[in-house]
């Protein structure tokens, strides 16, 4: 009896720990499209900055 209840929980536990891969590799991916955009935001800022700054040279 107690062998048959293990075997009717553990597909069960199994399934469930795959769908928390599943959300968590989502969340993982999610989060690394969001940091390189991000990133990219931050160096366009960046460069943007410079170029406003080699322009105030220039017109100084």
């Amino acid at each position: 009896m107690g062998s048959k209840d293990q075997m009717g929980i553990s597909p069960k536990r199994s399934i469930r720990d795959d769908e928390i891969c599943i959300v968590n590799n989502c969340r993982k991916r999610n989060a690394r499209k969001e940091r390189t955009w991000s990133d990219q935001l931050i160096s366009t800022a960046a460069q943007a900055i410079a170029q406003a700054k080699d322009f105030e040279k220039l017109t100084l």
